[in-house]
């Protein structure tokens, strides 16, 4: 959980040898409905599958791709700070 602006930010990492499918993506938005936050990121490292890229778009979670976690945190940091 991080906040900007007073607004609750919630964001989740998840990292696989493959890309992230849909189940993760429905675990991630559950997650952020019981903490009643505003505003979602989902880190996945490497990608999502397609599907699982739509079903993040339908559920309004922002997306971060990287390829390994230095990356991961270098981006959260700019979309925090934007």
């Amino acid at each position: 959980m991080a906040e900007k602006d007073g607004e609750r930010v919630f964001v989740d990492i998840i990292r696989s040898n493959q890309a992230v499918g849909e189940f993760s993506v429905l675990h991630v938005f559950v997650k952020s409905l019981d903490v009643g936050n505003s505003k979602s990121i989902l880190v996945v490292i490497p990608d999502l599958t397609e599907t699982a890229s739509k079903l993040a778009n339908q559920y309004n979670l922002k997306i971060i791709k990287a390829k390994n976690i230095k990356e991961a945190v270098t981006n959260l940091r700019e979309i925090l700070r934007s």
